[in-house]
């Protein structure tokens, strides 16, 4: 399989009281290695429900996850954390960074996690904190940051275990214009170096064109435009 992400008849429903609310309706959608997908549709369309589950942190109510050739909806709890840490980069409208640690424990972090020894981790955070711009701010704790900044860690955290795929929430949403290009320009040249696969929902259809592909979100459907 040359998909990195591939979602086949994927449908969710969730409970509200006695109703039940289908956000996602068999949807079918296909990523291949490489290339950098843009994911756009009103609010409450499903955008986040889809990332959710594309990262494994939601289920589907019916069809099929695949995540790098794995059937991943299969998989244990334990099997999808394992997948999640080794394959899949997560960048959010907020930077979710851990407020007591620098931003080059930050980026060691889900290094540590995944079993990279102390120094590797270290020697590896402090290259990507310099991909990104910010090595000289690799001590500073998050609150002693920018916002721009903050996602620019964020990124950085991303990338820290080389992940075959890159899911982005609005990544560029909580900034002002001049920052929102200069951090979805770099997310973009880096998932290109590092020939990353990535699905980035925007409202922001000057930079969902700049991508390679685009999926409309409508009617629990994603239809490639």
């Amino acid at each position: 399989m040359n998909n990195v992400l591939e979602l086949q008849a994927v449908s969710r429903t969730y409970a509200q009281g006695e109703l039940s609310v289908e956000v996602l309706r068999e949807l079918n959608m296909a990523l291949p290695a490489g290339k950098i997908a843009a994911l756009t549709g009103p609010s409450g369309s499903g955008k986040t429900t889809l990332l959710q589950i594309a990262g494994l942190l939601d289920m589907p109510s019916s069809g099929s996850v695949w995540i790098a050739g794995k059937q991943a909806h299969t998989l244990s709890e334990a099997e999808r954390t394992r997948t999640r840490n080794q394959h899949i980069g997560f960048v959010y409208q907020f930077h979710h960074l851990l407020a007591e640690f620098s931003a080059l424990e930050n980026v060691m972090l889900p290094q540590l996690m995944a079993g990279t020894g102390w120094a590797d981790a270290q020697s590896h955070a402090q290259a990507l904190l310099d991909m990104v711009g910010l090595q000289p701010r690799a001590a500073h704790r998050p609150s002693e940051l920018s916002g721009g900044e903050q996602q620019r860690v964020a990124i950085a955290r991303a990338l820290a275990n080389n992940p075959a795929l890159i899911l982005a929430d609005e990544p560029t949403g909580n900034l002002d214009e001049e920052n929102a290009d200069i951090i979805f320009a770099l997310l973009l040249s880096l998932a290109r170096e590092h020939g990353t696969t990535a699905l980035i929902a925007t409202h922001n259809l000057d930079l969902a064109a700049r991508m390679d592909m685009t999926f409309r979100m409508e009617a629990g459907k994603a239809t490639r435009l």
